[in-house]
């Protein structure tokens, strides 16, 4: 009897043990999904986002419209983030190639950012002292991100990080262009 109840617990415990595997691979999967797509796992394609604000470079505010426009090319960055410095001159060959067709802003949560973009010769516009709530709403927790927000107001496309493998990739598909790649590092993007 004693036998029995011991291969019978045994049962138990191997059975609970392969369904927490069984469990625990399909939650790598998922997660594998996620990253092989591209998207986070708070992702804001297809959320409605109709103005954001911040200040202009010469801190006066300033109101993005983004619906009923030109589709917008969003680029998150800070002024501190190295991958932001080696990516701005695959920004600056989307601007070029949007020209006419997509409105190219930089945004950065900072302040005092004129010296930084007239240091780097940048000739995207460029909104500091970006509202929160606009942080919020296009979850910009790190630099760099792009996001592209159609003319009816919905994000089309998000990449967070700088334009390299699959992401660069996927950006020159969209915008039909070759990018440069990342500046080294170390030496940021700085004569145009």
């Amino acid at each position: 009897m004693k036998h029995t109840s011991y291969v019978n617990g045994v049962s138990v415990v191997m059975t609970l043990l392969v369904l927490s595997v069984g469990v625990n691979a399909l939650q790598a999967q998922k997660i594998r999904a996620l990253t092989i797509t591209g998207r986070s796992a708070v992702s804001v394609v297809g959320r409605p986002v109709m103005s954001i604000s911040g200040a202009s470079l010469a801190g006066q505010p300033a109101m993005v419209t983004l619906q009923g426009r030109l589709p917008t090319v969003i680029y998150h960055f800070s002024s501190s983030c190295g991958w932001c410095d080696r990516n701005w001159d695959n920004l600056e060959a989307v601007a070029e190639a949007a020209r006419g067709r997509y409105r190219v802003i930089a945004v950065s949560a900072e302040q005092g950012l004129k010296a930084y973009a007239e240091h780097r010769a940048l000739s995207v516009e460029v909104i500091e002292q970006l509202n929160p709530a606009a942080e919020r709403l296009l979850n910009l927790t790190g630099t760099p991100k792009t996001i592209i927000v159609g003319a009816d107001g919905i994000v089309t496309h998000e990449w967070p990080g700088a334009y390299t493998n699959r992401v660069a990739r996927q950006v020159e598909e969209l915008f039909d262009i070759h990018l440069p790649g990342l500046s080294p590092a170390g030496s940021p993007s700085e004569a145009r």
